[in-house]
């Protein structure tokens, strides 16, 4: 038995049943991909409105054009490209209004932070993951990336479990039944996770260019212009003080009382003391 995992379709893609399904239901749908579109869903999905500063609009702008400018782009395609960009602007409201909340997380300290600085597709992933291994460190875990800042009045279920670790396994499950994408770079909550999530609420990361075809977003003035570091980014820095917050202690526990959240690694986030 092997372990070896061969793609023998990649020049002519064979679908299967579900995968032609989810594209024919993608072809009868249509999303608006624009800057209007994906703000009200975002306010809808929270139920907020201060976005901060606006300069990630024009951004956010050249992203859209893009995606409909490509004719190659499926229905599908669309579909989740709204999604995303819904979801990291929901993300971003609820920066925002944490920040406005607690403004004293702004001043955690981040001490001695280890950053891996690399090409795309040269390791630096496995080499984070190694570095994240080491428990006397703690890095930025999927489920907090995937949601730095808790919904407002958010509360753990039952079992006491934060509802984003709850969302980030769930989708954990459905990604990794795909079986080349769960060996490639598992997304399990607790994983492991680069800091370039915490960039793309600002629309200004580099990921966006994995997600579609974007040569304009590139070179556009606004991406030009910006650092494309993680320190230059004010939602992207503010964001790690956020989740800093979060991880301060070094409980492996992913639950969340009143009592253990200052010190546990998982817990929904509480006004700074």
């Amino acid at each position: 038995m092997t372990d070896d995992i061969r793609i023998d379709d990649l020049a002519n893609p064979v679908l299967n049943d579900l995968q032609r399904a989810a594209i024919e239901y993608g072809d009868s749908q249509h999303t608006e991909l624009t800057i209007d579109a994906v703000r009200a869903a975002a306010t809808a999905r929270t139920g907020l409105d201060d976005f901060g500063p606006d300069d990630f609009v024009e951004r956010l702008g050249v992203q859209l054009d893009e995606m409909n400018a490509d004719e190659e782009r499926t229905g599908i395609g669309r579909m989740m490209m709204f999604g995303d960009c819904t979801r990291y602007a929901a993300n971003r409201l609820l920066i925002q209004r944490y920040w406005s909340e607690y403004p004293e997380s702004l001043d955690v300290t981040i001490d001695r932070p280890i950053d891996v600085v690399a090409l795309p597709r040269s390791g630096s992933t496995h080499l984070e993951n190694l570095v994240g291994a080491d428990r006397r460190l703690r890095h930025l875990p999927v489920y907090v990336a995937a949601q730095p800042a808790p919904a407002p009045a958010q509360e753990s279920g039952d079992d006491r479990v934060d509802p984003r670790w709850t969302r980030a396994e769930a989708r954990w499950e459905l990604m990794s039944q795909n079986e080349v994408m769960a060996a490639m770079h598992e997304h399990s909550p607790d994983h492991a996770c680069g800091e370039n999530e915490l960039q793309i609420p600002d629309f200004a990361s580099y990921q966006w260019e994995w997600m579609a075809h974007v040569p304009r977003f590139r070179t556009s003035t606004t991406q030009r212009t910006r650092p494309r570091t993680t320190g230059t980014c004010a939602t992207c820095s503010r964001s790690s003080r956020i989740s800093s917050r979060v991880l301060r202690g070094g409980c492996s526990s992913r639950t969340s009382t009143a009592s253990s959240s200052a010190r546990c690694s998982r817990p929904i986030p509480t006004p700074p003391s």
